[in-house]
């Protein structure tokens, strides 16, 4: 890891060619508007950072550090988060955009994931306990062997989840989306 550190700025319109972009540690930055779009930031380390309107999209996070991070109207598709160092790992998802990424048998317990796309992202093996997806589209999203106790699904939409193959006990869910629960039990729900 380089030795570059970086504290309590506000970085702009950066991408991974800026001079002021370097692999190393920064906390309590904010980063606005900075395409970071299939930018390797490998063993990168962000503690207690914002994220804001950026496109992380298909980036290489392999042993990146994510320490109370909160991404905001962020792209982030196609994200390996299985990948990165789970050392005091959280973050914070708030109107952004993750389809295609995995989380993978990773303990995520508490995250946050208000009104995200998360389409087709895959949640096998994962601890999400009293994880919240309010308002989140799940369409395809994949939760198999899921810790999904006391989830918050509330206003969630597309989600398909088999109650025996998951641990939902405790989990909200609204009643528009209860037959996410029971498409695996070929049940009809008519009106």
């Amino acid at each position: 890891m380089a030795d570059h550190f970086e504290y309590d700025r506000n970085f702009t319109h950066l991408t991974p060619e800026s001079p002021d972009f370097q692999k190393g540690e920064y906390e309590n930055c904010t980063f606005q508007n900075c395409n970071f779009s299939h930018a390797d930031l490998s063993e990168f380390v962000f503690m207690e950072c914002e994220f804001i309107d950026c496109d992380l999209s298909n980036a290489q996070i392999r042993k990146a550090s994510f320490k109370t991070v909160t991404f905001t109207r962020c792209k982030l598709m196609g994200l390996r988060w299985d990948e990165c160092h789970n050392f005091l790992l959280r973050f914070t998802f708030d109107e952004c955009l993750l389809n295609f990424s995995s989380f993978y048998a990773m303990d995520i317990k508490g995250t946050e994931f208000a009104k995200c796309s998360m389409v087709e992202v895959d949640f096998t093996d994962a601890d999400c306990e009293s994880c919240s997806f309010q308002g989140a589209n799940m369409a395809g999203a994949m939760f198999d062997h899921t810790n999904l106790q006391k989830a918050n699904f509330r206003e969630a939409i597309n989600y398909r989840i088999h109650p025996t193959d998951n641990n939902i006990r405790g989990a909200q869910f609204s009643t528009d989306g209860v037959s996410g629960l029971l498409e695996a039990f070929q049940i009809q729900i008519v009106d």
